[in-house]
């Protein structure tokens, strides 16, 4: 049962959202927050009264030089689909406080859980931080999570890819494949799944080996 003090979050998939990464300059007050809105106007290629969103800006490096540029996290998705989203709720009678991004939600665990307890970054040296591939049913994010940076793409390669594999491969019903997938022995011939698997496996490594790359690039352009 969920009572009327109980505060509900709904998750949104980071690959229906988007993301920007920007680079602005630490000005606080009403110029800094007509910046962000500015920029934001920029990167959203669409209304903004036809959207919801959210930034984030993270603190600069103990030490770090003012002038330096405050990264901020821009994440937004189109308002019509949140309401669909938040209509299944609604129906329920079921009132919600927050929608948070997953891959958002697992920085979030992590800053919680290890990264606040973790040093500071400092002017010269960015704090060490946690790469994780978060393997879901329709979609994988890969985040880099750092104390004060955050990264993360979502691909479509995911749990759900590997049942209709052998959906197809073997004609069998998604329910039989699943069992398959638990239970792999049961198969007739272990050395097919095992084929078959390795390629979805294969396809996601190479999916994950070209975010690793793209990071990499961000990292050296300075967006982060």
């Amino acid at each position: 049962d969920i009572g009327s003090t109980d505060r509900v979050v709904v998750s949104w998939p980071a690959i229906q959202s988007f993301v920007r990464f920007l680079r602005l300059p630490a000005v606080e007050g009403k110029k800094g927050r007509d910046m962000l809105e500015f920029e934001t106007r920029q990167q959203i290629p669409m209304p903004l009264d036809q959207v919801t969103r959210d930034t984030f800006t993270f603190p600069l490096p103990n030490g770090a030089n003012r002038l330096e540029q405050m990264l901020t996290l821009l994440i937004a998705a189109r308002a019509r689909d949140v309401e669909e989203h938040l209509g299944v709720f609604q129906q329920a009678g079921i009132s919600v406080h927050v929608v948070q991004c997953d891959a958002v939600a697992l920085h979030n665990w992590l800053y919680f859980d290890r990264l606040a307890n973790m040093p500071e970054d400092t002017a010269d040296k960015k704090a060490e931080g946690y790469v994780v591939v978060d393997v879901g049913t329709e979609t994988t994010n890969v985040l880099f999570s750092f104390r004060n940076a955050i990264w993360f793409r979502s691909l479509r390669p995911a749990g759900d890819d590997l049942v209709s594999a052998f959906v197809q491969r073997f004609k069998l019903t998604r329910e039989v494949a699943q069992e398959l997938i638990r239970n792999p022995s049961k198969a007739k011939r272990l050395s097919e799944v095992h084929e078959e698997a390795c390629q979805v496996f294969q396809n996601l490594a190479a999916q994950i080996e070209v975010c690793l790359v793209e990071f990499k690039r961000s990292a050296s352009l300075g967006v982060l």
